[in-house]
């Protein structure tokens, strides 16, 4: 069988967090479930926790240490030196000046896109996993739109047929709490506000703060601040309820079936939130910010109230919109050649 090189060009640090790396390794695993005739490497800039993802999950990769926002001088470096057959592209630096690079390329192309704002019409195959993309309008040569094709990590699985299972009575009990809102800084001020609200609400609880913008510090109150976690599966198994920033863990969480609140982080992820607690997959607790205390803590209290029948909801709907084999086949027509 011929050996296929694939060059997977993401990032991953204090500018454009962790969520980027954490998808193309997940997409990875699922190649290499396909074809045991993959070479793969990794090349972007990658914080030390990055790295340590990397390594965790034996990849090889390519460090670009010399960073900078929109510069690709390093990519058609690499792109020129002729080993590569595929590569896949996440990022939300992607512009016009990429795109003619990978055009120019010749290599069988796979971008990873959330937004929708430029001309694809070059591109092999597109991918698009958020649940308002299902109505967007691709020219690339092959499109895969929806949330059946996200690309969860194996080991999601078990915890998602473990909660399929699990009695519905039982599950309105929350016992361990996590709040993770970023993979990179959001402001200490506002996490310790945050973290005042659900001390107030989860009175029994077990609470958890994963600090992956390392910017608490000291902190006196009942809340763990823990280090950030290689395994997000070790989270997700162990929590009755995630409070997150918006992103990628609010997929993660509802494929799993965990009952989750989004509080807004980034302003260009609001309509993918607002669809996302349309669909029954998530609470919208409000904008990440001082001035919106009191909308969060009540929209919080919301759910603690009925906890049971949004539990029961969810896990209806996420066993309609997501697919387990739907990344299995948009991949398997990406290496097929």
């Amino acid at each position: 069988m011929v050996v296929k090189r694939i060059l997977c060009y993401c990032n991953a640090n204090s500018y454009v967090g962790l969520g980027h790396l954490s998808r193309m390794i997940n997409i990875v695993g699922h190649l290499n479930t396909l074809q045991d005739n993959l070479i793969i490497t990794f090349y972007g800039n990658y914080s030390e926790f990055g790295e340590t993802l990397l390594k965790a999950n034996e990849l090889k990769y390519v460090n670009e240490k010399k960073y900078k926002s929109y510069d690709y001088k390093g990519l058609t470096k690499i792109i020129s030196k002729g080993i590569y057959d595929n590569i896949i592209v996440d990022t939300y630096l992607v512009n016009e000046e990429l795109l003619n690079i990978l055009k120019e390329s010749n290599l069988r192309t796979l971008v990873i896109d959330d937004l929708n704002t430029l001309d694809f019409k070059d591109i092999d195959f597109l991918l698009n996993f958020t649940v308002g993309s299902i109505n967007s309008n691709y020219k690339s040569k092959k499109t895969f739109k929806g949330l059946k094709y996200f690309p969860y990590k194996h080991s999601l699985l078990k915890i998602r047929e473990r909660n399929k299972h699990h009695n519905l009575k039982k599950s309105g009990n929350i016992y361990n709490v996590y709040v993770i809102l970023s993979g990179s800084s959001v402001g200490r001020d506002k996490v310790l506000m945050v973290l005042e609200i659900v001390e107030t609400i989860f009175k029994d609880a077990r609470l958890i703060y994963i600090d992956s913008g390392n910017e608490v510090g000291y902190y006196a109150g009942r809340t763990v601040i823990a280090s950030p976690v290689k395994e997000m599966e070790k989270v997700l198994s162990n929590a009755d309820l995630i409070i997150n920033g918006g992103g990628l863990l609010k997929y993660e969480a509802a494929f799993c079936l965990i009952p989750n609140i989004s509080i807004m982080v980034n302003d260009s992820g609001l309509a993918d939130i607002h669809i996302f607690e349309e669909m029954g997959l998530t609470v919208y607790a409000g904008k990440l910010s001082l001035e919106n205390k009191e909308e969060i803590k009540e929209k919080i209290k919301h759910f603690v109230m009925n906890k049971e029948s949004f539990t029961n909801k969810l896990k209806e709907n996420s066993k309609k919109h997501f697919d387990i084999f739907g990344i299995r086949k948009a991949l398997n027509d990406f290496i097929d050649k």
